[in-house]
């Protein structure tokens, strides 16, 4: 079982890292596309749960 910092830690450290998102399914398509990535169903469904 982990304390919360130890958790914390865990999450952050390199090369992970936290990915906060405030973008419509419009905006994400876009930047998907931008680096030759297509914006899948499983990707929406994904991103919507965030």
């Amino acid at each position: 079982m982990y304390d919360l910092q130890t958790l914390a830690r865990q999450l952050v450290e390199k090369p992970r890292g936290i990915l906060a998102m405030d973008e419509s399914l419009g905006t994400i398509r876009e930047r998907l596309q931008a680096v030759g990535l297509e914006s899948t169903k499983k990707i929406e469904e994904l991103t919507e749960k965030c």
